[in-house]
Formats: C-alpha cells, structure tokens, sequence
C-alpha cells in the first residue's frame, strides 16, 4: 500500500464505475487472501484493508488492487533467509489503529 494512502467507502459514482468493469471483486479479493494466508504474510494488512469494501467496492478499491498484484509480482523473488551466521536481525514496526478514517 502506498505509504500515507487511505482506503475510504466507495461513494455511488464509484461503485458505478468499478460496475461497469464486469469484474468479481469479492473473487479477487478471495485469492489473494488465500495467497497471503498461505505463503505471503506481507500481504496481509493490505489484503485486510480491501476485504472491508466487499459489499460495495468502488474504481478506487480495485485500483489499490491492481497496485497489491503489481507489488506481489515486483517481490515475489525476495525472500528473508535467517541462520548459518551471526547476522543478528533487528526489526521496528508501527502500526497507527487509532488513524483509520472508517470507524
């Protein structure tokens, strides 16, 4: 997700929009769910992000998708390989739930 981004309700002209697509949002969001679950933990905020507009997803949320299956496809030969030296791994996280516009 891009940093700073945020994935709001799709207004009624969006929703229109993603409509006349003819795509399955609901079936899209499925298999990346299942990816992540299964090999691609670093997709998982983004991929829960996006399940929330499962019921009216707009233009909007399928761009912020399109731009999740660019990322997968742009990492998918990176991996993090830990053992067989003394490399010591040292990791920060910050996660902001207080900032989320839907709620």
């Amino acid at each position: 997700m891009v940093a700073n981004s945020r994935v709001s309700a799709a207004s009624d002209d969006d929703h229109q929009q993603f409509l006349s697509l003819n795509k399955n949002y609901r079936q899209a969001i499925g298999k990346i769910s299942y990816l992540q679950v299964a090999t691609r933990r670093d997709l998982a905020f983004f991929t829960s992000q996006l399940s929330q507009f499962l019921e009216k997803p707009g233009y909007s949320h399928w761009i912020a998708f399109k731009h999740l299956l660019q990322y997968r496809a742009g990492t998918q030969d990176l991996a993090l390989c830990l053992g067989g030296s003394d490399f010591s791994l040292c990791s920060y996280s910050n996660a902001d739930y207080a900032n989320c516009i839907n709620t």
